[in-house]
């Protein structure tokens, strides 16, 4: 590998040393600035001013800047440490150009830095009027980075996805298709990358999800699943783990009124989709009548998936009503679901209240959302009848926290988010389902 990368280097060196005094001579383009340019700080310094003017003295006609819309990297100048040698000594920009007929082509433009020098060595273009996403990932475990790159090619409608290569001194694509939603991730236990690609065409309701895993020079296919394409959309897919440890990407999507998540994975060395359908009813075990979204609710490195329970919440002067976020989260490990944490979620006041096992079936939560506050109570599930009141907790502002006229004497500080502080008052239920100011400040939880 270490051959590999250093016979690149000298072979580049060697060449780009011939050309930097020529290059530099050069006539400076004609550049286009849109609003795009605003986005970025417009005296760039240092090695992205170079950056810039090696771009300029590359380009003989008028051009736009791109910016990536989605992912980690939102620059049309992209600084990258392509070979591992502990500096970024590349740098990726992208532009586009207009032809007479109006027809819009982008660029990637590849460059190096050599001798203090930023030159470009390489162009490539696209059929296409702006870049999606960028990833940059060592696919095939060689110590160079492909280059992924999600193009817009009729806006959001029609999109494809280019795999590049760094060969010699051009960047060569491996392949091109339509796609929905990207990720690079490793599904193997030794870590290597895959290219995930997701692909919906929602017009004729179909969806599959595509993975190719990288050689020395060619990709080559890990195998295709069909995915639920009754959905309306796929939110981003994360890559994280099973409960079990194995690794797995997660991908959250709308469908009707709810959400519902596909769970994808290798087995026997191909791409697998969980079964996650009940049995005789046909229902989707992962819907839920929410937007709530996957996430890793207790910060253990594995994702949760929310299941939405019917616990009851009364309202003031309303009848009673589902908590809409009591939320059973559940671990899975590609067969069997296990439960982490049973919460209700308040995103309006941006916390999730744990509820223990000990409360569960047993509480209800009546709500009052002109003054933010739950109160939890005992519930009687035979008489369907409020018992002894656990505790209210409250939301206010730093603000109203401070006055010493506000009315909260009773209320103790459990928590703080922000400008937001969480306070709590404890009730005279005195049965096992008692609690304390200690034991409420482990339950209450800011959201990330």
């Amino acid at each position: 590998m270490n051959a590999v990368k250093n016979t690149f280097k000298s072979f580049v060196s060697v060449l780009l040393s011939m050309g930097i005094a020529l290059s530099l001579c050069g006539c400076v383009a004609n550049v286009d600035f849109t609003t795009e340019d605003f986005l970025v700080p417009p005296k760039p310094a240092g090695d992205m001013l170079d950056i810039r003017q090696a771009l300029e003295e590359s380009v003989e006609e008028k051009f736009t800047l791109k910016y990536p819309t989605d992912g980690d990297y939102r620059s049309a100048y992209i600084m990258a440490d392509l070979m591992e040698a502990g500096e970024k000594e590349f740098a990726l920009a992208f532009y586009s150009t207009l032809s007479s007929d109006n027809v819009a082509t982008m660029h990637l433009n590849l460059m190096k830095k050599v001798d203090d020098s930023w030159l470009s060595i390489s162009d490539s273009t696209m059929a296409a009027v702006g870049v999606e996403k960028v990833i940059l990932s060592d696919m095939n475990d060689d110590g160079i980075s492909e280059i992924i790159v999600g193009w817009n090619v009729y806006g959001n409608v029609d999109k494809r996805v280019t795999v590049y290569q760094i060969k010699g001194l051009s960047l060569v694509p491996l392949m091109q298709e339509a796609y929905t939603k990207i990720i690079c991730s490793a599904l193997e236990q030794s870590e290597k990358k895959q290219l995930l690609v997701l692909n919906h065409n929602s017009g004729e309701g179909i969806a599959t999800a595509k993975l190719y895993g990288l050689d020395a020079n060619d990709l080559y296919d890990l195998g295709s699943c069909k995915l639920d394409g009754s959905v309306t959309y796929f939110y981003e897919p994360v890559a994280t783990k099973l409960s079990n440890g194995k690794p797995a990407v997660f991908i959250d999507a709308a469908i009707g009124n709810g959400t519902h998540t596909e769970i994808l994975s290798l087995q026997s060395g191909k791409l697998s989709r969980a079964d996650l359908v009940a049995g005789e009813n046909g229902g989707l075990l992962t819907y839920r009548n929410s937007a709530t979204l996957c996430t890793d609710i207790n910060s253990d490195g594995i994702y949760d998936i929310p299941i939405i329970e019917s616990q009851l919440s009364y309202i003031p002067g309303e009848t009673s009503q589902p908590v809409a976020g009591m939320v059973k989260w559940c671990g899975f490990d590609g067969i069997n679901f296990t439960v982490t944490l049973f919460a209700a979620m308040n995103y309006s006041d941006g916390y999730y209240l744990e509820i223990p096992i000990r409360w569960f079936g047993k509480t209800t939560i009546e709500t009052n959302v002109e003054s933010r506050q739950y109160t939890v109570f005992v519930w009687d599930t035979e008489n369907g009848t409020k018992l002894g009141e656990l505790f209210k907790l409250r939301t206010v502002t730093d603000a109203e926290w401070d006055k010493s006229n506000n009315g909260l004497e009773a209320y103790s500080e459990v928590a703080r988010g922000g400008n937001l502080v969480y306070v709590a008052a404890v009730g005279n239920h005195q049965g096992e389902e008692k609690t304390s100011l200690d034991e409420i400040k482990t339950l209450v939880h800011i959201i990330g």
